[in-house]
This record gives C-alpha cells, sequence and structure tokens, in this order.
C-alpha cells in the first residue's frame, strides 16, 4: 500500500508534514545503501536519526536525514513485538488534532516521506493544490525489502 497521508490536510504540503509528531514503535531498521537497496543489517535505532521511539517531531528529524537533495526517510522499520497483529506507530498533527495509528502482522513498514516527490510545481493534485517533496507520508507494512537476497531477513 502505498498512500500518503498528510493529517493538516492535502494542500499544507512540507510545512503541514513537519509538524507531525510520530512514535514509531521499532527498536531497530534496515540499513540502505546509496541506491536505498537494504543492506543486509539489522541495526539499533538508538543514538540516530531513525530513534523514533519517543514522540519527535517530523521537522526536527528529516533535516538530519540521509539523501542529499533526496533526504528523508525510505527506510524499512523492524516491527517489536510478538502478537499476531503489533501496533507500528501513531502519528498525530497538533494543528488538526487529527492521528493516526498503524498496525500489522508483517515484520517490517517502510516508512516514507515523499522525498522523491518533485520540488517544483508540476504535480497537481486535487482542487488545483501542487504537491512536492515532503508534502505526505507512507506506511507500508511488509516483509523486508530485498529478503529474497538476504539469508537473516525473513522469508518472502
Amino acid at each position: 500500500n502505498h498512500v500518503y497521508f498528510n493529517l493538516a490536510g492535502h494542500k499544507a504540503g512540507a510545512e503541514g508534514l513537519y509538524d507531525h509528531v510520530m512514535r514509531m514503535c521499532c527498536d531497530e531498521f534496515t540499513p540502505v545503501s546509496e541506491k536505498l537497496i537494504p543492506t543486509g543489517e539489522i541495526a539499533s535505532v538508538g543514538n540516530s536519526v531513525f530513534d523514533l521511539r519517543f514522540p519527535t517531531r517530523l521537522g526536527d528529524v528529516l533535516p538530519q536525514c540521509p539523501g542529499g537533495d533526496n533526504n528523508g526517510f525510505d527506510h524499512n522499520f523492524v516491527v517489536s513485538g510478538a502478537r499476531d497483529v503489533n501496533l507500528v506507530c501513531r502519528v498525530f498533527n497538533p494543528s488538526t488534532g487529527i492521528w493516526l495509528e498503524c498496525s500489522t502482522d508483517q515484520p517490517g513498514c517502510q516508512f516514507y516521506t515523499g522525498n522523491f516527490i518533485p520540488t517544483d510545481d508540476s504535480l497537481k493534485g486535487k482542487a488545483g493544490a501542487i504537491y512536492r517533496k515532503h508534502g505526505g507520508f507512507c506506511l507500508e507494512t511488509q516483509k523486508f525489502p530485498n529478503s529474497v537476497n538476504q539469508a537473516n531477513f525473513p522469508n518472502s
């Protein structure tokens, strides 16, 4: 599922996304190569920009994310928990009061912040809105990307 969310409203853009507060219930993530392919490593989120275990304003961490001009999150987080369905995250926008929770029975969740959406005015959306980089986020529950090539990743 690759649905984009912006809890501040579809016209709120990056400024609206930056005000979102994210709490990701994941202790680990799968680091990626410069081509965004998981390397096979499973790393702790501790003491890194990926540590979203406590409520974190996205605008405070997105500028620190890797990726150069396409910086942001585009990473698989390892879902913590041993239940049939586990809470992945809770996202809240204080200006609207809207919140979203994501739960899954999958081992991973790709968190993506629209890093490759154009920065110009070329992507037009509903009601004339212009969608740009960091204008929304996706939560994609899944098996780990590149699991077919990584023996230590869960089977796909």
